[in-house]
């Protein structure tokens, strides 16, 4: 069986997502593939890349720091397109969905609907595919319409904390991002760039406020910084953690929104002082 070359392959994939152009630059939403087509991406820096070989279509991923995740292998080009193409189209629909979330609905209508929109704009078998994926969640987890809003009264009834997750100018109340997101979100930090994630909660959570993750730099040997933060009626105490784990990372943020659960930053460095001279990433 032959397949395409890489560099053959660059073309048809490029070639298909330019169909997405139009409709995403409309919904102000469109971001340029970032995929590397070779064996490797330059100089082993993070990110995607896909090439072809007589075994077939290769999709394979560099961490932040270096470390590969297991490659997916496929025969099929349409496989290797929709793999590719997926995860921007994912990106697109999360930021669309932040600008047009309808309060009481549940935010999946917005971003199935949109998805199915940009798949449809790339072809029938593309759709198909999206709908089977769609079809699949919603059987395990029906829409739940109303359902944020009566979270957030129960939790207003019981007095127990509601979030809010911000990350590069996107904000997300209670019920409207998971922990799939944060691991999204944290899988495509970027070095030396400003991305950061913070979760904040209306009540503190045991005297915390929030907690932040900043993407790696030269100055911190390219390690994320994570940050806790505590009201105080001077200002804010801030302790600061320096690790290159996003397992932790997540982990961390994890137990602080599904238990309430604070790390032990108790071994952390308090940069309070750091506040008077120099502004943390999230802007206190």
């Amino acid at each position: 069986m032959s397949y395409l070359s890489t560099q053959e392959l660059e073309s048809y994939i490029y070639s298909i997502y330019e169909k997405l152009k139009p409709i995403a630059e409309k919904d102000d939403v469109y971001q340029p593939l970032t995929i590397h087509f070779a064996t490797g991406t330059p100089h082993n820096q993070p990110g995607d890349y896909c090439y072809s070989d007589e075994d077939g279509y290769h999709y394979c991923n560099i961490g932040d720091f270096g470390e590969t995740y297991p490659e997916e292998v496929t025969k099929s080009l349409f496989e290797i397109s929709y793999l590719i193409i997926k995860h921007p189209i994912m990106l697109m629909c999360i930021k669309y969905r932040s600008k047009n979330s309808i309060e009481g609905q549940d935010f999946r209508r917005i971003s199935f609907k949109k998805q199915l929109q940009y798949f449809e704009a790339l072809g029938n078998e593309y759709k198909q595919k999206a709908e089977l994926e769609i079809n699949a969640i919603l059987e395990k987890r029906p829409f739940e319409d109303c359902g944020i809003m009566a979270q957030n009264a129960r939790q207003k009834e019981a007095n127990k904390p509601m979030y809010k997750l911000e990350t590069n100018g996107y904000y997300y109340e209670d019920g409207l991002f998971s922990i799939e997101l944060m691991k999204d979100i944290l899988r495509h930090f970027s070095p030396n760039e400003w991305d950061f994630m913070t979760l904040s909660s209306n009540i503190p959570i045991k005297g915390s406020s929030f907690i932040q993750v900043g993407s790696p730099d030269a100055k911190t040997d390219h390690k994320m910084t994570v940050e806790i933060g505590f009201p105080k009626s001077s200002g804010v105490e801030l302790f600061r953690y320096y690790t290159d784990d996003k397992d932790e990372v997540l982990q961390i943020f994890k137990n602080y929104y599904l238990k309430q659960e604070i790390p032990n930053y108790k071994k952390w460095h308090n940069v309070s002082k750091e506040l008077k001279r120099h502004r943390p990433r999230r802007f206190l």
